[in-house]
């Protein structure tokens, strides 16, 4: 099976935003698809130019060895 990482980017709790990249996770499920999950309320960053996380480190890797990656993005006022 293909790699895929779904990436929610947004830490608002309630958001829209993870509700629907839960129904593409849960899609990817019925297809014998395991996702690795990465949502923006459960992980630490840095700013650029700072040391990374171990989550970023860990972002970094999910992503270099995915067949595929979806990001699910806020809309604020219209836009990205």
């Amino acid at each position: 099976m293909p790699k895929i990482v779904t990436i929610s980017g947004t830490s608002r709790p309630g958001n829209y935003t993870s509700k629907a990249l839960a129904v593409v996770n849960a899609r990817l499920v019925e297809l014998g698809i395991k996702p690795t999950i990465i949502d923006a309320r459960n992980i630490s960053l840095a700013f650029p130019g700072h040391t990374p996380t171990e989550d970023a480190l860990f972002m970094q890797e999910a992503i270099k060895n995915a067949a595929g990656v979806v990001i699910a993005t806020p809309e604020y006022h219209g836009t990205f």
